[in-house]
């Protein structure tokens, strides 16, 4: 069905989504670690079975480096203004991981948030709620009890008494119950420990800062509990740097048990909770409610997994039973039965219950080779080839089953005692080596991938901004660029005027959306802005063109700086995540560029006499508008220049600035700063010659730079803004005197001379010069 939509006398053919399915959209956070990637899959694969659509909005990432935190507000709020176009996805029903979400921590700031949900249907991830209310629900886990197990058996099975827990940002819900139980089990125990030995992270894997500072503060620690498996690997990365031996010197244990706990050395002691059964069963509650039928809130369980980082040390098989190994078929059956049994309990508590059948692919080939004419040599190339497509399937899983076939391997090494077992342990060795040796290799092509997008990302806008000009042709070609990197649908809508949002938690209701540009498996389209298509709380974006009703889309908020300027939407591919969000943000300077472009067309129309168009731009980007001269970026270009066409000259550069502004502005008002302000730069300008360079760099600070060989020239100079002063003032009819400090400094024009650490040496003269400045500036009356 097809919907005649007509913007600006220009008719555009929507194609109107199927009514079959519903559409789901899912808040998220962080989509960078373990956890929220094992989440979307199993949401991903439950709309898949159910045919529903789904429109995930993301936020900031974790942080990987230290912080600004006087700017780190800002930022989280510039990211979760993703959040603010809920309303336009057209959902049926919400998902809200709440854990993974940035820049919310108290119960009040969580409630503030929830707000805009209140007349809609949604589950919470990770978060109790009040189950009286109507078309909500709430998925946890037992955070408490499996917690307190965990600190439960570093005492009582390893008698530690030094234990120190690194914790989730404080009010994050599911830190605070695992804080909780932290303390009440020390103290159950009787265990003393103090504040210095409970310090919070951000969840992710780089909490090196913390764990150093507990070391360091702490050098008897015992062992370390974290918060979930990302930051334990801060954990083992801080430790090895320390010459601590995990699980020797000290233990480490997480929570999680995602597979980067099962591939570290040792194997992280951790408590398994099922991501993906928690994303499954968010997407069929979530779509129970959209129905209207009702949901129950759930909280599953978890289990404590003990392998070798807490100081364990885990003989694998120790209780089989190889009472058959001189019957070959049999001790086959036996040993393969372990493993299978093994592996399908690894996958089962990671959650990853999808393994299972592919686990027990494996194990029947392997009894099919080694039982079949088990005398006969091994085709290994024929092996190779079929574990080429079970290896794809594995994907990073290959490890696990490698690392649990290397301890099997050891074991059947020391049963061998007929020439029918040595096929078997033939076919174990080569797996085990295949498994590796795969993924090395797709390591290699991440590698090679990651390297490609490095190159990709500068690049994106760089090559758009110079070759093009009107915003239809470059969003076609953002299209095609996106394409190129393996995208197949991707949608770029803009706010019919850009906006600042600075309030993080506050929601801006966003009315409507223009679609700029988009790609589909049928078409590649962009929109001159006067005929780009309108998506508002009626006709919402879950009838994009082209997308499919069991499509799942990611969201990532274009911004620049303060400025908003809509949304990113394509697969909700997790491996292409980091590199979605910089292109996002790659999009926000973009976008931010046409936007200048078309405020610059407005303005040529004011300044006819400039003939090229960049000029303009140039003119914003260099000059001070309100003294006419030049700002800080112009004058370190321009002093560059003047530096590199004068080399071996003599120079000198002034810094200079307005003398008591805040006792102008506190009398008579900012008008009359900015009055005095300008009288300065009038003042500067005269006492200059023609080929002098000025410019404004701060409120009333401004710097000359002057080429000189003239030894007195800092006394000439300082007498002729003396005289224009003096000048000023006395046919001025303001009320209060135009006074300038000056410091000067002398160099000679060199190449790699750095024209900021000029600018310093003269801004020091400055502030000695300033103690002499007047005590008023007021005109006697």
């Amino acid at each position: 069905m097809t919907v005649e939509i007509r913007a600006k006398g220009v008719n555009h053919m929507r194609n109107k989504r199927p009514d079959k399915g519903k559409t789901i959209c899912v808040l998220i956070g962080d989509v960078s670690y373990d956890y929220t990637r094992e989440l979307m899959r199993g949401i991903n694969d439950a709309a898949t079975h159910n045919g529903a659509q789904l429109f995930y909005l993301t936020g900031k990432q974790r942080n990987i480096t230290p912080s600004d935190i006087s700017n780190e507000q800002n930022t989280v709020s510039q990211y979760n203004s993703i959040y603010d176009y809920t309303s336009l996805i057209g959902a049926d029903a919400y998902i809200i991981s709440c854990g993974s979400l940035s820049g919310i921590g108290s119960d009040e700031e969580y409630r503030q948030f929830l707000k805009r949900f209140d007349e809609s249907a949604y589950v919470l991830l990770q978060k109790e709620i009040d189950t009286s209310i109507p078309g909500r629900c709430s998925i946890t886990v037992d955070n408490y009890t499996s917690f307190c197990k965990c600190i439960e058996h570093l005492i009582l099975q390893h008698d530690y008494k030094k234990i120190a827990y690194v914790s989730g940002p404080k009010q994050h819900p599911e830190s605070m119950e695992r804080e909780n139980a932290y303390r009440d089990t020390m103290r159950k125990h009787g265990l003393m420990f103090d504040e210095s030995m409970v310090l919070y992270g951000d969840l992710s894997g780089f909490v090196d800062k913390q764990v150093t500072k507990l070391l360091q503060d702490h050098p008897d620690l015992e062992a370390i509990a974290f918060c979930n498996d990302e930051m334990a690997k801060s954990g083992y990365r801080v430790c090895e740097s320390n010459n601590l031996r995990v699980g020797i010197d000290i233990a480490i244990t997480g929570f999680d048990n995602l597979t980067t706990g099962q591939t570290m050395t040792p194997s992280l002691t951790t408590i398994s909770q099922d991501a993906y059964r928690t994303g499954e069963l968010a997407l069929i509650q979530a779509l129970a409610l959209a129905a209207g039928e009702p949901a129950e809130s759930v909280k599953l369980d978890t289990h404590l997994e003990i392998r070798n980082s807490c100081g364990c040390y885990q003989r694998d098989h120790a209780n089989m039973d190889l009472a058959n190994a001189l019957n070959p078929e049999m001790y086959i059956n036996a040993m393969v039965g372990y493993m299978q049994e093994d592996l399908t309990g690894i996958f089962s508590r990671m959650g990853q219950k999808h393994m299972v059948a592919t686990v027990d692919t494996l194990m029947a080939h392997i009894k099919a080779l080694a039982i079949t004419n088990p005398l006969q040599p091994l085709d290994s190339r024929a092996l190779d080839a079929w574990l080429l497509t079970l290896a794809a399937e594995l994907a990073a899983s290959g490890v696990i089953v490698a690392e649990r076939l290397h301890s099997y391997l050891l074991q059947i090494a020391a049963d061998i005692t007929q020439p029918s077992l040595k096929k078997f342990y033939q076919i174990i060795l080569q797996i085990h080596g295949f498994l590796f040796l795969y993924e090395t290799r797709e390591a290699a092509k991440r590698v090679e991938t990651i390297r490609s997008q490095a190159w990709f990302v500068p690049e994106f806008v760089r090559d758009l901004v110079v070759l093009v000009d009107d915003d239809q042709s470059v969003f076609i070609n953002v299209v095609n660029k996106l394409r190129s990197i393996g995208l197949k649908s991707l949608y770029i809508c803009l706010l019919p005027e850009p906006q600042i949002r600075r309030e993080s938690l506050q929601p801006h209701d966003v009315e409507k959306l223009l679609l700029a540009a988009y790609l589909s498996d049928r078409s590649a389209n962009a929109y001159p802005r006067a005929q780009m298509p309108v998506f508002d709380k009626k006709d919402t974006l879950r009838n994009l063109q082209d997308l499919k009703s069991a499509a799942n889309l990611i969201c990532f908020s274009i911004f620049s700086g303060e400025m908003q300027f809509g949304i990113f939407l394509c697969d909700a591919n997790r491996d292409n995540n980091p590199l979605l969000q910089i292109i996002g943000l790659q999009l926000g300077i973009l976008v931010n560029f046409l936007d200048l472009k078309r405020k610059e067309r407005i303005v040529k129309e004011e300044f006819e006499h400039i003939q090229k168009r960049n000029e303009i731009l140039n003119y914003l980007s260099e000059y001070d508008p309100m003294c006419n001269v030049y700002n800080r970026r112009g004058f370190i270009q321009q002093a560059t220049r003047m530096n590199s066409e004068n080399f071996g000259k003599r120079a000198y550069l002034a810094f200079t600035d307005l003398d008591r502004l805040k006792e102008i502005n506190d009398n008579f008002g900012h008008s009359a700063g900015d009055e005095a302000i300008r009288a300065a730069s009038e003042i500067l300008k005269t006492a200059m010659r023609g080929g002098d360079l000025i410019a404004r760099i701060g409120g009333d600070e401004f710097v000359g730079m002057f080429i000189a060989d003239r030894g007195d020239f800092q006394r000439i100079f300082e007498s002729r803004i003396k005289q224009e002063m003096k000048k000023y003032n006395l046919t001025s009819d303001k009320p209060y005197l135009v006074t300038i400090s000056v410091g000067i400094t002398s160099f000679q024009c060199a190449l790699g001379l750095e024209i900021e650490k000029m600018i310093n040496e003269a801004d020091h003269y400055l502030y000695k010069a300033k103690k002499h400045k007047p005590a008023s500036i007021l005109k006697q009356r």
